[in-house]
């Protein structure tokens, strides 16, 4: 497959507005329980569209799946699993910190850490070490961590200047709490990384049925991604339980 770096930048570009604005819709929930909303908008983001988008993409996708070792479906769900736990906290991060803050930290943590342990997981990390653009990918990643300090501290301010303004009620806002489930995101995230590598053997199968085609990651981030669904839908509905929120599925003001 031939490089574009357009395309590269552009899809980039796309894939960054994605990731953040992702909470934006559960601004404007306001009869629902959080809970209520996550898993509502975690059905379409994590199973009905990505299944929808990859039926359309990937010819013989049944063939694919059926003919793929079961190590490449059962990984990548096992994997799919943590990147839910990183789904969800990222999703308290946001609650804690706010939209700007929650999505800033969690992001550059994951970065940094899919960059360096991926080439581990991928027994490839001697040789990135050894390469020309080591040094290179090593700056990209401490600037990041640098971004990420003063976010944070720029956070702290917020909250204490928030806290004086309303008396020390600032509502949902936790900067503590928010940091905690920020890094618990960052590094739970990255697992979405590692569950992409795990499924080569079944891109490999995509590429022989259909050779050269952009989508052949598909089924493994279709897969991957009811990995992620499954935990969030579990914590969803015990909190439902606790909150008693059913209700809200059949709410005549929902949302």
């Amino acid at each position: 497959m031939e490089t574009n770096p357009t395309y590269g930048l552009l899809f980039i570009a796309i894939g960054a507005l994605a990731s953040g604005s992702f909470y934006l819709p559960l601004k404007y929930v306001r009869n629902w329980k959080w809970e209520t909303g996550w898993i509502i908008q975690g059905l379409f983001a994590w199973v009905l569209v990505p299944w929808i988008v990859t039926l359309i993409t990937v010819p013989h996708l049944g063939q694919i799946i059926s003919e793929s070792p079961s190590k490449s479906i059962f990984l990548p769900i096992l994997f799919g699993a943590g990147w839910g736990i990183g789904g969800l906290t990222w999703g308290l991060s946001n609650r804690y910190l706010g939209i700007g803050l929650g999505t800033a930290l969690p992001l550059g943590f994951t970065a940094a850490l899919s960059t360096l342990i991926t080439p581990v997981f991928q027994g490839k990390f001697s040789a990135f070490v050894s390469s020309d653009k080591f040094g290179l990918v090593l700056a990209g990643i401490l600037i990041a961590l640098v971004g990420i300090a003063i976010a944070g501290y720029a956070g702290h301010r917020k909250e204490m200047e928030l806290n004086r303004q309303t008396g020390g009620l600032g509502g949902e806002r936790n900067f503590r709490k928010g940091i905690t489930v920020a890094l618990i995101a960052g590094i739970m995230s990255a697992c979405f990384a590692f569950g992409e590598a795990s499924g080569k053997e079944m891109v490999d199968l995509a590429e022989s049925y259909n050779p050269g085609s952009l989508w052949n990651y598909n089924p493994v981030y279709a897969i991957l991604l009811i990995g992620g669904f499954l935990f969030n839908f579990v914590y969803c509905m015990a909190l439902s339980v606790q909150n008693r929120s059913f209700s809200d599925y059949t709410r005549s003001d929902a949302p």
